[in-house]
């Protein structure tokens, strides 16, 4: 794999500085060695790595529909028809389409703006996503690849609790972004946005079980994003064999023992 492009040194942006008023979560007692164990086991598990991913590969290749009848959860009683939904939430939810194909030119500066806020605060403070625990478990990056504006060719970190980001590195090339991503389409996006798990800081309050809470609030953030694209008439689609490690490295942040959760490719 192509070596990533080093950190930039300056960020373009001002750099967050805590405030007074800034809300800091209370880090419950360490976890069990059990906990621990039984939280790692449930990320390794399904972790990638590239010959994982040859074999992921093969796997979808080879899958023929599954068997055909009735699906087991189908019961005996009766079907009751229920009235169509035309409304505003309906629509939108019509109009989310998942596309793999991206032209055009880069995504504007607003436009990373708002995506980044489907996952950050509302006006009164309150996140769009709602927490495991209120701990902060899941945070956003976003490598925005080609877009315009002061955060242009960056890889930042989002701070869903002020609405900011802090740039971390700069945007891998071409060949990285496919590689890192296991992006095997012809075109790239404009940007990804990453969602990390902090499996130890939710597992700490909830024991092992916390790792499934956490990607619950993973599936509500791509929603989030997804409703965002749909909103802007953007296109994009929910990234699903990125390679963890390769991934937690492009955003500096594979020290710090969080999961890679997933991503969104976004764009035009």
């Amino acid at each position: 794999m192509p070596a990533l492009a080093p950190a930039v040194a300056r960020s373009p942006v001002p750099t967050p500085t805590p405030s007074d008023d800034a809300v800091t979560p209370t880090i419950p007692p360490a976890l069990s060695d059990a906990d621990q164990l039984a939280a790692a086991d449930f990320w390794e598990a399904s972790t990638l790595d590239p010959s994982r991913a040859a074999g992921l590969r093969a796997r979808v290749a080879a899958w023929d529909g599954g068997p055909s009848g009735v699906h087991p959860l189908v019961g005996s009683g009766p079907v009751v028809p229920l009235r169509p939904v035309r409304d505003r939430v309906q629509r939108l939810l019509a109009e989310r389409r998942s596309g793999r194909t991206f032209a055009g030119p880069a995504l504007a500066h607003r436009q990373v703006e708002r995506l980044l806020a489907a996952v950050g605060p509302t006006p009164d403070g309150r996140r769009t996503v709602p927490e495991a625990g209120g701990i902060d478990a899941v945070h956003a990056y976003a490598v925005l690849a080609r877009v315009d504006g002061p955060l242009a060719g960056t890889v930042v970190r989002y701070d869903h609790r002020r609405h900011a980001v802090q740039v971390v590195a700069a945007a891998p090339g071409p060949d990285a972004l496919r590689d890192a991503f296991r992006v095997e389409d012809e075109t790239l996006p404009q940007a990804v946005v990453v969602l990390v798990v902090d499996v130890d800081a939710v597992a700490r309050k909830y024991g092992a079980r916390g790792t499934r809470f956490a990607l619950q609030q993973v599936g509500h953030a791509a929603q989030n994003l997804s409703l965002r694209l749909a909103a802007d008439g953007l296109t994009g689609y929910v990234l699903g064999a990125a390679l963890d490690h390769d991934v937690l490295d492009l955003l500096g942040v594979a020290h710090t023992g969080v999961r890679y959760g997933g991503a969104v490719a976004c764009g035009r």
